[in-house]
């Protein structure tokens, strides 16, 4: 299941390559690609679909400047697309008691 996640994911980033910036004709195959291998591995068809939009609305448009030890840096496309992925997984997943 996290292989065929794993291909699915970096196949995505592949895809946007080169992007100067998010837009809706950019992200459609990495979409698609995210979103088969989430029903590849069995994901909720619904659950699929309500995680695809929300990145897709977190990344229209975006390329992002982020503070990093004091220095401003600039994300791509494909960096954006796999933050808002991750944060999304993340927000998802829920809370997790730490012991």
């Amino acid at each position: 299941m996290f292989d065929v996640l794993s291909r699915g994911f970096k196949s995505a980033t592949l895809m946007l390559q080169g992007k100067a910036e998010l837009t809706e004709e950019a992200l459609q195959p990495a979409l698609r690609e995210v979103r088969t291998s989430l029903l590849q591995a069995d994901v909720d068809l619904d659950v699929t679909k309500a995680f695809l939009q929300s990145v897709k609305e977190k990344s229209l448009g975006e390329i992002v400047t982020l503070k990093v030890a004091g220095q401003s840096v600039k994300l791509g496309p494909q960096d954006w697309f796999v933050q808002a992925c991750y944060d999304e997984l993340v927000e998802r997943r829920g809370p997790v008691a730490v012991s």
